[in-house]
């Protein structure tokens, strides 16, 4: 699979960013499975707003 093919294939999963990628997997079927990296806790919880 070259390069363009994985980023066309991460693309299709909403992914831009080849770095919000933690593993991809080619499966027996021929689709890619993409597992995403966890947040860090501080950009999981949404920003305080003022009052």
């Amino acid at each position: 699979m070259t390069r363009d093919e994985v980023l066309s294939q991460l693309r299709l999963h909403g992914i831009t960013d080849p770095g919000e990628v933690h593993r991809a997997f080619i499966e027996p079927n021929g689709m890619v499975s993409v597992i995403r990296r966890e947040q860090d806790e501080d950009e999981r919880q949404p920003a305080p707003r003022s009052p």
